[in-house]
């Protein structure tokens, strides 16, 4: 198993290299990365297409030298998820939506900004 230092320093290498690649709306291929951000935590988010849907893992971490934290699950088509960070009371949660619409997962940020993160059919499935 790897160490807790390892991981966290892939984590932030990984959103560091993404960062670099992606800016704004963007069509990807399945494993390539986007980074997210939400509230404090920075985080790499990809998809893999398997036999029973698209498997998405997305990866935070919080700050230097924080444990990552690490949501994994399968999309089927029309199926959605939502990862969000409570705020204050009365106030909106910081959240981020990925919805797989049909060969597409998309994702929407709180800020109700689509962003393509896939199309598999551009990947050339």
């Amino acid at each position: 198993m790897l160490e807790r230092k390892t991981l966290t320093g892939l984590a932030i290498a990984a959103a560091l290299t993404c960062a670099a690649g992606v800016a704004g709306a963007e069509q990807l291929s399945p494993m390539a990365g986007r980074t997210v951000t939400l509230a404090e935590a920075r985080g790499v988010v990809f998809y893999t297409a398997e036999k029973d849907g698209y498997r998405l893992v997305a990866t935070f971490v919080a700050a230097p030298g924080a444990r990552p934290i690490r949501f994994v699950t399968t999309l089927a088509p029309e199926q959605r998820t939502t990862i969000s960070v409570p705020q204050g009371v009365g106030e909106p949660a910081i959240e981020v939506t990925f919805a797989r619409q049909g060969d597409r997962m998309v994702v929407n940020d709180s800020r109700n900004t689509p962003a393509v993160v896939a199309d598999r059919r551009s990947a050339g499935e």
